[in-house]
């Protein structure tokens, strides 16, 4: 059985985008990711630039992605729904059927907070934290995986 993470930000740009090609490049089989956003405004459009070109340094193309809005659908495939929302956005912008979820989780975006998503230094420790945290989540679910397939 796959196990299905959904990652969700605001426009599917920047966060949500990060955190799912990381977590797809840590995962192993078993696990696999994908993001959407709450409040997707540019449907269909490429992630920013940066991304794009911060992933393309890790060796991951992100250029032929699209945004694309939440849908309930969506969370019902996931086994695990983790938002990268400010609580401010998540009270803005998150639908119920996700705020309310046993499967979803809240992924600290205080640093949105203090910095903002202007500077090249915020990108830089954006990237590093969501790819730290990316793998964590990989790493603890192949390590699941790896445990119960021990026991068979």
């Amino acid at each position: 059985m796959t196990e299905k993470v959904l990652f969700v930000c605001r426009e599917n740009a920047e966060r949500s985008q990060i955190a799912e090609a990381y977590f797809n490049k840590f995962a192993t089989k078993g696990a696999e990711a994908e993001s959407a956003g709450a409040d997707v405004t540019s449907r269909g459009a490429p992630p920013n630039n940066w991304v794009i070109e911060s992933l393309k340094k890790d060796g991951i193309d992100v250029s032929m992605r699209k945004r694309k809005p939440l849908t309930e659908e969506m969370a019902a495939r996931a086994d695990m729904i983790v938002v990268l929302l400010t609580k401010d956005e998540a009270d803005e912008f998150l639908p119920h059927f996700v705020k309310h979820s046993s499967k979803t989780v809240f992924w600290d975006m205080t640093l949105k907070l203090r910095h903002g998503f202007t500077s090249d230094d915020t990108h830089q420790a954006l990237l590093e934290m969501l790819k730290t945290k990316a793998k964590r989540l990989a790493d603890t679910l192949n390590d699941k995986k790896s445990r119960l397939k021990s026991l068979s």
